[in-house]
């Protein structure tokens, strides 16, 4: 499967780097399971606290994901129209994907793409209110992770991982998860 990880100025950083980790990680019988790729809208991306990064592809290369990870950050409340060429692309890429996956306030991005109209949601404990009042389409709840099918959500930073340890677990089994779990010698709060 395709994964894609997507990356843009001010993005927090275990936000992406967390899943990339747990889907690089999945293998069976030493086969990778997943391809991830990192995807931006320009050769160099600046991350919150300053990290560096440069996107493996990016939006203008159109490519086509099976999952789509949307992490949060402060760039996601970026002024004016700073993102929309950010917000274009998840709702085209969605219509592609299998799942649409966003960590802590990545949600704020899907929710301006319409993706997560009329369905539950979650994001950071800190922006839960804002995300009801900007979208009160939304149904917004404090769980980790919302599973709406080709759309999840989970709440802030470190669930992210935490989430993308439960789609493998969707998509592979509990056995593959739990695999990858203990390689990372992560211990999840359930």
């Amino acid at each position: 499967m395709e994964v894609g990880i997507l990356l843009f100025n001010q993005v927090e950083v275990l936000d992406f780097a967390g899943p990339y980790e747990v889907f690089a990680g999945a293998r069976e019988d030493d086969k990778e399971l997943f391809s991830v790729s990192t995807v931006g809208r320009s050769n160099s991306v600046i991350c919150r606290g300053g990290l560096k990064v440069k996107p493996d592809v990016f939006f203008t290369d159109q490519p086509t994901f099976d999952i789509l990870v949307v992490p949060g950050g402060p760039g996601t409340r970026a002024p004016g129209d700073e993102l929309k060429d950010v917000v274009e692309f998840i709702r085209q890429a969605a219509k592609k994907t299998e799942i649409t996956a966003g960590v802590c306030t990545g949600s704020f991005l899907m929710a301006k793409a319409g993706l997560l109209n009329g369905l539950r949601a979650t994001t950071h404990y800190r922006y839960r209110m804002s995300l009801k009042e900007q979208f009160p389409e939304i149904q917004v709840v404090e769980d980790r992770i919302v599973d709406c099918g080709r759309v999840v959500t989970s709440a802030g930073v470190a669930t992210g991982i935490d989430m993308a340890l439960y789609l493998l677990k969707r998509l592979h089994g509990e056995a593959l998860s739990r695999q990858v779990r203990e390689n990372m010698e992560y211990h999840t709060h359930r």
